[in-house]
Order: C-alpha cells, then structure tokens, then sequence
C-alpha cells in the first residue's frame, strides 16, 4: 500500500496481516480526496498556490533576461511548500485508523495536524512508523511531527475529542460495529467537527446511511454489491 498524492506521494506503508483489518483501497482513497479537494476549492478564497505560480512565473521571467550562477539556484528541498492546495491548513480525524492509511494520505496532502485512533497496539506503532516516513518525506520536521499528529491508542468509544476542533473525520468501523453504534459515532463526529465539517463513513454498500440529525447527506462514494465499500459524505450544519 502506497501515499497517492501529494508530498509524499508513493511512499510504502507498513501494515499488518489481520483478518479484521480492511483497508480503505487506492480507488476508494482517490475519490475520497479528489472529492475533498473539490469541496474545500470551492469553500476557499485564492490559496497560496496562486500567488506561489504567479511569483514563480516572475521569478522565471527575470532568470530569462538575468540568469544566476548554478551555485545560486534555489534547490528543490529548500523551496518545499507545504501550504499550497486546497486541504492545507486542515485538520484531519482518523478513526478506527488501522495502519493511518487514509489520514497519511491528508498529511501528505497538506493537513496541518492529525489525530489518529486506533486500539490495536501493534497497529498503532504501525502508524507511529508510517507517520515518521510520511512526514520526513514530506518535509515536516521531527517537532513539527510531535507538535501537530497525534495517535491515540484507545477503542474510538473512549475517544473525548476536543469540541469544534475538526475539519474532516474519517470514520472506518469494522462492518460489525457499525449496526446500533451510528448514533454513538455520528455524535461524536458531530461535538468533534466544526460547523460545516465533513464526515466520511466508509460502510458496506447494504447498509444504507441515512441524514442523521445535524448533518447533511452531500455525497456518496462507491458502487454496488454486497459488501463493496461505500463512503456517505455528512456535512456538519
């Protein structure tokens, strides 16, 4: 299993061969993020990825007519942005992580800090690993890394988030749970996202997922069939 997008991009993820462990696929996490980057394009104004372009394209115009000496080009690892794109500065939930698959893949695409909720203990070294290769690959410092993600190793039921404190909560129960423990685990999305947050339930295409009380249904990701994944999209109100 690999990072598919972002700063990281390609790096291998460790995990652990569990009957119980599913994680979310490559195509499922694609359309996942690609929905989160439309949505949090459209709710933003110009990001710094504009001006960076603009300012590189200066920058470009004026080596043109003034070129500089080799020794003084900028090099790639010092001009590393990590502000740019449309989940920069977010902050993301894992629960039910396993090995951090899903949450990586927003560190890597810009989210400024992280929670990740796992109650296997081996799995939560897993993650403890991946987060450190993920984040060097990505140019977040060691403090930054310890200041900013976080991984809880504790059953997600036990989990007091802070109120109001999230943008995006991924929620991946094992299917078992799922049946009776909605309210449980959409309230507690609900005290832990900011207004207008978002909530991605994976859940298993013959379980339907309804609007709960307090959200909005705004999209639904998957197919068809008996256990295929699906990924309900609840917007905080």
């Amino acid at each position: 299993m690999r990072i598919s997008g972002g700063a990281a991009r390609s790096i291998q993820l460790k995990t652990l061969d569990l009957p119980e462990l599913r994680p979310a696929t490559d195509v499922m996490r694609q359309a996942m993020f690609n929905f989160l980057a439309s949505f949090f394009s459209a709710c933003r104004p110009p990001s710094r990825e504009t001006e960076i372009t603009s300012s590189q394209e200066t920058m470009e115009n004026e080596n043109q007519q003034f070129p500089k000496s080799a020794s003084a080009r900028v090099r790639p690892w010092e001009s590393k942005e990590r502000t740019v794109g449309p989940l920069a500065g977010l902050r993301f939930l894992d629960l039910f992580a396993g090995c951090g698959a899903v949450g990586l893949e927003a560190v890597s695409r810009g989210a400024a800090s992280g929670v990740f909720v796992e109650r296997h203990p081996k799995l939560s070294a897993i993650i403890k690993e991946n987060l450190a290769a993920v984040c060097k690959s990505a140019g977040i410092s060691p403090e930054d890394r310890e200041k900013n993600f976080h991984v809880h190793s504790s059953d997600v039921f036990n989990f007091q988030p802070v109120e109001n404190s999230f943008d995006v909560i991924f929620c991946d129960p094992p299917y078992a749970l799922i049946v009776g423990n909605e309210k449980k685990l959409l309230g507690l999305g609900r005290r832990a996202l900011k207004p207008n947050g978002l909530f991605l339930w994976e859940h298993p295409f013959e379980i339907p997922m309804g609007a709960p009380e307090g959200f909005e249904l705004i999209k639904n990701l998957g197919g068809k069939g008996l256990r295929t994944p699906n990924v309900g999209v609840f917007r905080r109100r």
